[in-house]
C-alpha cells in the first residue's frame, strides 16, 4: 500500500501545478497591459517629498504599482514622479488632481506618454516696447541675488519681482525681471532650460501693459 501511495504521490503533484502557476499566468495578463493609460508624469512635487508621500496623497485614486522619484544628475530631487497605477481608472482619477496642491506648491499631472508636450517649447510672441520677462519653475531657494547673478550678462535689471500670496506672503514659484533695455529681454528668454538653484528656469516675453 505505501509503494502504491508514493506511486501515485507524484501524479498528484504534477494534477497541481497547472493550478498554482494559474496565480501567475493572472499576473502577467495586468503587467503586459497597456502601462503608457496607467503612468502618470507628476510634476512640481517639493524638493522633500517622499516616495511615500506621493503614494498618500493618491491613495484615494486606487491601487499604485510603481512610484519613482528621479533625480538630476547631481543627485538632487528633480521634484517630479512617475507613478503607475494598477488600472485605468485610478489613472484617471490621479489626472483629476492635476493643479491640486501638494505641500504649496501645484502640481502638474499628466500621462507620462504626454511629457513632452509638457515641455517648454519656446516663446510667445514679444511685444514691442517688452522690458519685462516672465520666469517660473523657480526653486524656493532663489533670492534676488541669484537671479541678477543668472541674467548678470542679459543687460542691466531694473527691477526682480517674485509672485507672492496676497494673504500668506509666501512665494509662488515665479516672477518677473525687468530690464533697462528691449534687447536684453531676448537674451533673458534665451536662457530657458538653464539650471538656476538646481531647475531649469521657464522664461517668456511678459506682455506689454497699454
Amino acid at each position: 500500500d505505501e509503494a502504491e501511495e508514493k506511486k501515485e504521490e507524484p501524479k498528484k503533484r504534477k494534477a497541481e501545478e497547472p493550478a498554482a502557476a494559474e496565480p501567475e499566468a493572472k499576473k502577467a495578463a495586468v503587467s503586459d497591459s497597456d502601462e503608457s493609460t496607467r503612468k502618470l508624469y507628476i510634476r512640481g512635487l517639493p524638493w522633500r517629498a517622499t516616495a511615500d508621500e506621493v503614494k498618500d496623497f493618491f491613495k484615494e485614486c486606487g491601487e499604485m504599482t510603481a512610484c519613482e522619484l528621479p533625480l538630476t544628475d547631481d543627485g538632487r530631487s528633480s521634484g517630479t514622479c512617475f507613478l503607475t497605477f494598477a488600472t485605468d481608472e485610478g489613472a484617471q482619477a490621479g489626472l483629476a488632481l492635476d493643479q491640486a496642491t501638494f505641500g504649496e506648491r501645484w502640481l502638474s499631472v499628466k500621462l507620462s506618454t504626454e511629457k513632452p508636450k509638457a515641455k517648454f517649447t519656446g516663446p510667445s510672441e514679444k511685444m514691442a516696447g517688452c522690458m519685462t520677462i516672465f520666469m517660473g519653475n523657480l526653486s524656493w531657494d532663489v533670492d534676488e541675488q541669484a537671479v541678477r547673478d543668472f541674467f548678470s550678462e542679459c543687460g542691466t535689471i531694473k527691477e526682480i519681482r517674485f509672485a507672492e500670496d496676497r494673504e500668506t506672503g509666501r512665494f509662488k514659484g515665479f516672477g518677473h525681471v525687468e530690464f533697462e533695455e528691449t534687447e536684453a529681454t531676448d537674451k533673458a528668454v534665451a536662457l530657458a532650460g538653464s539650471d538656476l538653484c538646481g531647475r531649469p528656469i521657464r522664461g517668456d516675453f511678459a506682455a506689454v501693459k497699454e
